[in-house]
């Protein structure tokens, strides 16, 4: 209810204090947190340098199954590559975007956490429909988390499939685009009715805000 309140009157006064500590394994919902990391697979779509790797090798103790990320930014993805090098985990990294089909769309490649898909981008990139491009993956996830700075919704178009017919857990960034807050739970629930839905913010001022299906 706050966050519409926000949405819609700018009013910031409701806002309840936000969990700054566990984005994406939030102690409240113990699907996420309470992981048995030996069976987890985690595709990470949009994985920057390795922020949330880094809080999967501390959380499982390195125990994390397999991972695989997808990051477009090339300083981006050299970073995270070293950082997957250094660690004990079975991985698989693509340089590549996400969209609702294969396409090569503009692309701001600003080397930051807000690199994203523009018009006005100054390079083109590889984006691929996870639906198809999922033949690809040595296992098949069970947790995809993705915060594509306003990505996100052309790419569940792009793996309706594998929500409705395995239904891994989801963590979807639904702050970039104002419709986002309810557009993207709508479009999840009539996809596969079964899912449970939560919402929790990691930011002040409604940032950082996260759509946990389960």
């Amino acid at each position: 209810h706050e966050l519409l309140e926000l949405r819609y009157k700018l009013d910031f006064k409701n806002l309840r204090q936000p969990d700054l500590n566990n984005q994406y394994f939030p102690k409240d919902i113990p699907v996420f947190h309470n992981l048995n990391w030996n069976e987890e697979i985690f595709c990470d779509i949009g994985a920057f340098t390795g922020d949330t790797f880094n809080a999967i090798e501390k959380l499982s103790d390195g125990k994390l199954k397999h991972y695989i990320g997808f990051e477009p930014d090339a300083f981006n993805y050299n970073i995270l590559e070293k950082q997957l090098g250094n660690s004990r985990c079975s991985f698989q990294l693509f340089k590549k975007g996400t969209w609702e089909f294969d396409t090569i769309l503009k692309f701001n490649n600003s080397g930051n956490s807000s690199s994203a898909i523009s018009n006005d981008g100054d390079i083109e990139i590889d984006c691929i429909k996870i639906d198809s491009f999922s033949l690809n993956f040595k296992l098949k996830p069970t947790y995809y988390k993705m915060d594509i700075e306003g990505a996100e919704m052309p790419t569940l178009k792009g793996m309706k499939d594998i929500i409705i017919n395995d239904k891994p857990k989801l963590a979807i960034s639904i702050y970039h685009l104002q419709n986002d807050l309810w557009e993207i739970p709508l479009y999840i629930k009539s996809l596969n009715p079964n899912y449970k839905m939560s919402i929790r913010s990691h930011e002040y001022n409604g940032l950082d805000t996260v759509l946990y299906c389960y």
